[in-house]
């Protein structure tokens, strides 16, 4: 005959483990596709377009053509767009920056032309110098001189035309930079109401979850198991939620900095680092204080003595008839008020008939 597979009373058989195992994984992966789902309820703020930054931060020896051109090749590549106009996103519009921009490229077209004047000049006067590469390095021919003439009074006529401009270069410095803080602002509304969702979704299994397990554990019940494969599942995505916000939201970039100041202090950054064990220790080792005070009540350390023979005081072997230890002289039994017979003080109910010791 086979034999019985022995399975304690809060636990299950293999099958049911890997069943358990299962139902987690399950719930956790299902859960994914629905939190995803939930984000999208509300929009994501999109950041003003890049090319608009890169137009306002340029200097004038860099500005050939339309910054643009290489963002309108890749949108091209990638969207799979005929069109080589460059599109500009809801906050461009919504914010007016596309117009703004527009008008900034149209003032800088005489830039642009100049640019491309320059670097013709330039590779002309580079082929000009590469022909004299065998000749006295010395000498420097009037044709030289005119294409650096020439060259020097364009770059006259860009710094003259650039700053006439320069101006509406600043103003969308600005303008980018006041509609990007307000996106910033809008961005920590949206993970946090993004966080609140997830929370909404994922709570109400944990605390469930958590409770029936609390009941079920007390009642030393068989299901115990199952409450606890839920709390597993619900803790898992409650700690990926949590740790999720906390990435997306904490100030990095200020971070940072702060960590970059410390490093040319070495004695805060040491200040630091005991700050951090020192947090680790508190978070943790609180953890497991509550714990070991949970598991080491001296209600509880008394019954699992009890239940090994020994005096819950001095742990002192004893038997159920002895009315006192006889190492330390504890008492360990009293009378019943239901059926007058003695049993252990140390229980809650009559190991004889089973009345309540609590009731009076």
């Amino acid at each position: 005959m086979k034999p019985v597979e022995q399975v304690s009373e809060v636990k299950t058989s293999k099958l049911g483990a890997i069943l358990l195992a299962l139902m987690v994984i399950f719930i956790f992966s299902i859960s994914q596709t629905f939190l995803s789902d939930i984000s999208s309820i509300i929009s994501f703020p999109i950041q003003p377009s890049n090319c608009i930054e890169q137009l306002s931060n340029t200097k004038e020896f860099s500005l050939e053509k339309d910054i643009c051109r290489e963002m309108r090749s890749y949108k091209m590549y990638y969207d799979n767009q005929d069109s080589n106009e460059f599109q500009f996103n809801q906050t461009d519009k919504k914010y007016n920056l596309n117009s703004l921009y527009d008008k900034t490229i149209s003032d800088l077209q005489p830039l642009f032309s100049l640019n491309t004047k320059i670097y013709a000049q330039e590779d002309i006067l580079t082929e000009q110098r590469q022909n004299l590469a065998d000749q006295d390095p010395t000498l420097e021919p009037i044709e030289i001189k005119n294409q650096k003439l020439a060259i020097q009074d364009l770059k006259t006529q860009r710094s003259l035309v650039y700053q006439k401009i320069k101006s509406n270069l600043d103003l969308l410095n600005s303008e980018y930079k006041a509609v990007a803080k307000k996106i910033n602002f809008q961005e920590f509304f949206y993970l946090l109401g993004e966080f609140i969702l997830h929370l909404i979704f994922i709570l109400p299994f944990f605390i469930f979850g958590l409770r029936k397990y609390l009941q079920l554990k007390k009642q030393n019940s068989p299901f115990t198991v199952i409450s606890t494969a839920v709390v597993v599942a619900s803790s898992i995505l409650l700690l990926q939620v949590v740790l999720g916000f906390l990435l997306d939201a904490l100030p990095w970039d200020f971070l940072y900095k702060i960590w970059d100041w410390l490093e040319n202090f070495q004695f805060l950054k040491y200040i630091f680092y005991y700050s951090v064990v020192l947090a680790t220790i508190a978070l943790f080792g609180g953890v497991v204080y509550y714990i070991q005070k949970s598991n080491y009540a001296s209600e509880k350390v008394s019954k699992r003595r009890l239940l090994k023979n020994q005096c819950p005081n001095c742990e002192t072997k004893i038997k159920d008839s002895y009315n006192n230890c006889r190492g330390c002289g504890l008492e360990l039994q009293k009378t019943c008020p239901g059926c007058k017979q003695n049993t252990s003080k140390f229980f809650t109910f009559c190991s004889n008939c089973g009345h309540n010791l609590t009731k009076k």
